[in-house]
């Protein structure tokens, strides 16, 4: 008498064929999100490549900015202070002739 277990196939297995399709197709998926995520990465890296070189050149400029303001500021203060200088100058020569119309040879000189 033989004793034995029956083996009772409930679902199908599959071939050898089916089984090599699935693998390709999920290392097919794997590939395109893991292109997917580096096009993702390379995307941030440029954006911050780009912020970092335009941020860089709006600190050039606001740089070039103030210096130049601070240029005109000092060329300014320097006329300012050549006119006052002139003024008291004038000051000076009408006190010392004592007239309002004052000297036209000094004048002259200062002009």
């Amino acid at each position: 008498m033989n004793v034995g277990f029956k083996r009772i196939k409930w679902f199908r297995s599959k071939s050898a064929y089916q089984d090599m399709q699935q693998h390709r197709q999920r290392r097919a998926e794997f590939t395109k999100k893991h292109q997917a995520m580096m096009d993702a990465v390379n995307l941030a890296m440029a954006n911050a490549q780009q912020n970092k070189i335009t941020g860089l050149s709006n600190l050039a400029a606001e740089a070039a900015v103030k210096r130049v303001r601070e240029m005109a500021l000092a060329k300014a203060d320097e006329l300012t202070k050549q006119v006052d200088d002139a003024k008291s100058l004038v000051d000076k020569t009408k006190t010392s002739t004592g007239s309002s119309t004052g000297s036209s040879n000094m004048l002259d000189t200062v002009a």
